[in-house]
């Protein structure tokens, strides 16, 4: 998801220059003056071929881009922000590369076996092996001529032979990460970099090459270097960077694959305290421990990290989804969450948000209401119209188009295999994924008009929504009334878990049967980024929320206590096409770990034992929060978790801080 601002070539063929500035949402305002300042320097790559394509433009920009090494870091790593190329399509992001495949092996013979498969894929391949190369060498030749031997030493072979020590393994991450942004994908992850490059690290230390300590010290170098580019690398908000790191996991073994690596990553995350790169740490009821008191520290750093992603449901639902076992078992994610699988999907797993919200309001506005006499046939209504509404939204996919990408077609098997690029469903997984928001509200809604229509008969059906679409207006009393009833979901009720499973079922059903022009799937999940700008748009629910007021974030429920909601999180259905990232996301006053450590981590394994899909929490108090907002610049490096990722405070749009005060604020009010 993100801003941006397109512009028209003379070739007829669009291209992007990232907005890479603050902006504010209030009023849908977006301040653009700096992203047209960069429009107007920013180098559009064109190749001299009279048939232009992805292979040429990414060959004539290597040729062009500064490169620029900075002697204060242990890397070379540098992104020119004012050059790119001209793209038709869709530009596939949001997704890590397989590493491995120049870590375990070499560039060159990815590159090459790609260049074998012939035709236009071999074609294309061969030019962004050239390109490749070309950077390379144009970066050796500065190094040398700058006498930088140590870092010289990790890059000159890199494309050419496997990776021999861990301090390589990062760099070539690096570069390689450097060339996705650079050829403008966005939300670029880092994958499961602990397994990657663990038996480097292992023989490094075995052979005495490298001590903990010199390794620690290289990963908090590489961090430093993935936190560079920080405004250009930000997409919908400040920090929405989606450079993720995957740490731990269950393995096809069925033990839990965790090494010292897992713990430095943390360590220097805790440490570091960086918005961006961010942690995802896969847990299980077989992990270590100890391992939850590492992660434990982590949280206490208060940047959000680690998010935690539950094997032990998620493996199982990926195969049962269709993933096969082995893939199903090294499973990365997306930018945020969405589960993804490197160097073997092209899966889009955010491509659009669904209100489920808004369906109800659609039926209530459709219906005729006084011929709805019972809830049942209320609930039979919205199922009708949720039907319609998902096969209508879906069908919008079917018009997208992706830009060819030689460069992730080279990194994915079965692109080589076919000798077919991967936006044109080479890869082995071609599914699409979206988001959804309003669960909470539609839940809520519906078991407040039966409380309130069909069982107490308080007002009639028609009443009550002529009353919501004039917000509340006229009838504080009725909105006092809602206000009242207790919150449904999140809580431990069971009418809102079968009303939830239930909605789940119908979407489920409805999209079971949709493929793709690619043969994939889709997918969804009950997270999502867009609780505040779709809110913005719609009207007043009859769950309490008036005219342009956010949805509640992800599964959430702030007036619940915390088991509570892994509670209720817990006995949601999972399964199906709902994998695409589940959420349960709560406030935590840092005083209540800090005083109270023992109990926190026994609550973390009990969590993962009661079967949460996944779970991320803001350490922060609203103390803080509201104190920020006041004197910003006593809190400049106040980092909080927003939806999938974490960004500082004072960077954010003002209706955001209001959201995190306000949860923060109801959440201490549940716990007190």
């Amino acid at each position: 998801m993100g801003i941006k601002l397109w512009i028209k070539n003379n070739l007829r063929c669009s291209y992007i220059i990232p907005l890479t500035t603050k902006y504010k949402t209030e009023g849908t305002v977006c301040f653009v003056r700096k992203a047209l300042s960069i429009a107007m320097s920013t180098k559009v790559i064109k190749s001299s071929a009279k048939k232009r394509n992805v292979a040429d433009d990414t060959l004539q920009l290597m040729k062009l881009v500064d490169v620029c090494y900075d002697p204060a870091l242990t890397f070379y790593y540098h992104i020119d922000e004012k050059k790119t190329i001209a793209v038709r399509g869709n530009i596939l992001s949001n997704f890590p590369l397989d590493y491995r495949k120049i870590i375990d092996g070499s560039f060159r013979e990815i590159a090459c076996l790609a260049v074998s498969a012939g035709g236009k894929y071999g074609s294309n391949a061969r030019k962004i092996r050239e390109a490749v190369y070309i950077l390379h060498s144009r970066i050796v030749e500065l190094l040398k001529k700058g006498h930088h031997t140590s870092v010289l030493r990790y890059f000159e072979d890199i494309l050419d032979r496997k990776a021999e020590h861990f301090a390589e393994g990062l760099q070539r991450i690096l570069f390689f990460n450097q060339i996705m942004w650079q050829t403008r994908h966005r939300l670029n992850g880092i994958g499961r970099i602990d397994r990657i490059l663990g038996d480097l690290y292992l023989k490094d230390i075995e052979d005495g090459y490298l001590t903990k300590e010199e390794a620690y010290d290289l990963i908090c170098d590489f961090i430093k270097c993935l936190h560079q580019n920080y405004e250009f690398k930000s997409a919908a908000l400040m920090g929405d960077i989606g450079q993720i790191i995957i740490l731990g996991g269950i393995g096809d073994d069925g033990n839990y694959f965790s090494n010292e690596l897992t713990e430095l990553f943390l360590r220097a995350h805790k440490e570091l305290a960086y918005p961006d790169p961010k942690i995802m740490l896969r847990v299980s009821e077989k992990m270590p421990k100890s391992l939850i008191k590492k992660a434990t520290d982590c949280l206490l750093a208060r940047t959000g990290s680690p998010i935690f992603s539950n094997d032990d449901i998620i493996i199982k639902k990926m195969k049962e989804f269709g993933y096969a076992e082995s893939d199903a078992y090294d499973y990365c994610v997306s930018a945020c969450w969405e589960p993804f699988v490197s160097g073997k999907s092209l899966d889009q797993n955010n491509i659009l948000s669904f209100n489920l919200a808004k369906v109800l309001f659609d039926h209530l506005e459709r219906a005729n209401l006084k011929q709805i006499s019972s809830f049942k046939e209320l609930i039979r209504g919205y199922d009708r119209t949720l039907f319609k509404e998902l096969k209508a939204f879906v069908k919008r996919l079917d018009d997208y188009v992706w830009a060819e990408d030689p460069l992730v077609s080279i990194f994915t098997d079965s692109c080589t295999i076919k000798g077919k690029d991967i936006s044109r469903g080479g890869a082995d997984y071609n599914n699409f994924g979206f988001t959804t928001v309003g669960m909470g509200a539609v839940c809520d809604s519906l078991l407040n008009i039966r409380e309130l229509c069909f069982r107490k008969k308080e007002y009639s059906l028609s009443a009550l929504e002529t009353k919501r679409k004039e917000n509340f207006e006229n009838d504080r009393e009725c909105y006092d009334k809602l206000k009242a009833l207790p919150g449904r979901f999140g809580h431990d009720e069971k009418d809102s878990i079968m009303l939830v499973n239930h909605i789940i079922h119908v979407c489920n059903m409805t999209l079971s049967e949709y493929r793709n022009r690619m043969g994939g799937k889709i997918k969804f999940g009950l997270s999502s980024p867009d609780y505040i700008l779709s809110g913005k748009k719609e009207t007043a629910d009859i769950a309490g929320r008036k005219n342009g007021m956010p949805y509640s974030t992800h599964i959430s429920a702030d007036d619940a206590g915390y088991t509570e909601l892994i509670g209720f999180a817990s006995d949601i259905s999972y399964g199906g096409c709902n994998i695409n990232g589940n959420v349960a996301d709560f406030f935590v006053q840092p005083n209540i770990i800090s005083d109270n450590r023992e109990k926190f981590e026994m609550f973390i394994e009990g969590a993962i034992k009661r079967g949460f899909y996944q779970l991320q929490m803001n350490i922060m108090d609203s103390a803080t929060l509201i104190d920020a907002k006041k004197h910003p610049e006593k809190h400049e490096d106040l980092i909080v978790r927003v939806w999938g990722f974490s960004a500082y405070f004072n960077e954010l749009p003002e209706d955001y801080k209001d959201q995190l005060i306000l949860r923060a604020l109801n959440s201490e009010k549940s716990v007190a």
